[in-house]
């Protein structure tokens, strides 16, 4: 379970491995991991971001927040953001979409995706009152990380082959009940009411956007699995501005 865990940790972001090299078993044992390690990024994203604002004018802190978080994760998400929008809005039959998706290049879509999301990020954080960022960028990192294995819960590989596919079927349904308790529970003590709606919101668009995925291309990849945690982390941030 450690190992799992660790797993998740180096493969979420830029935490070093150090000497350690998961195995398939360890890679598949860590989607299970995916909303406690989300849990421990958003605390220690909590406390940056208390500490930025207290010394920062907000406008540079969250600039400087947004940018740190992407590089935490090394931009992971943002890359299957990108290609899953240049794949799903080219407008090409099924097969030629998972060609795209697997091409290293951005194109255009890819690009006005990543501006978008970063943009409303941005725009979200600095719309929400000052005592409240630190709590939203929290339950983002949770949310995000939940919404992917409930995504990958809820999904078949949509390619015959691939290291993506050791995610898929290894979700065991007590990772599931911690990790809603977990959402709902963290979600009511930093946030209330608002904090439970972003929970119940990004749980139910982690099952609609698989759905969406199985129509598209017949399932999902390594990149919806990071566009999945990209656009729970904004409806999250949105339900706060409601």
């Amino acid at each position: 379970m450690l190992r799992g865990f660790f797993a998740a940790l180096t493969f979420l972001s830029v935490i070093p491995a150090w000497r350690f090299i998961p195995s398939e078993r360890d890679i598949t044992r860590a989607v299970n991991f995916f909303p406690l390690a989300g849990a421990l990024f958003g605390a220690l994203f909590f406390g940056v971001a208390v500490v930025t604002l207290r010394f920062l004018p907000t406008m540079a802190a969250i600039a400087f927040l947004v940018v740190l978080s992407e590089l935490f994760t090394k931009a992971l998400h943002l890359d299957g953001l990108a290609d899953t929008a240049d794949a799903f809005m080219s407008g090409r039959d099924r097969p030629r979409k998972l060609e795209i998706m697997r091409d290293s290049g951005i194109g255009t879509m890819g690009v006005f995706a990543i501006v978008a999301v970063l943009g409303m990020k941005f725009s979200g954080l600095a719309s929400l009152p000052l005592e409240r960022i630190s709590a939203a960028l929290a339950l983002m990192f949770l949310n995000g990380r939940m919404a992917m294995m409930f995504h990958i819960a809820s999904s078949r590989y949509a390619r015959p082959s691939g290291l993506g596919k050791l995610f898929f079927g290894s979700v065991s349904l007590f990772s599931m009940i911690f990790a809603i308790v977990l959402m709902f529970g963290c979600g009511w003590m930093l946030l209330g009411l608002h904090g439970v709606l972003a929970a119940a919101g990004s749980l139910f668009f982690a099952v609609i956007w698989s759905r969406v995925c199985a129509w598209i291309i017949g399932g999902a990849t390594g990149d919806t699995i990071g566009c999945c945690c990209q656009l729970t982390e904004l409806l999250t941030l949105y339900v706060f501005l409601l």
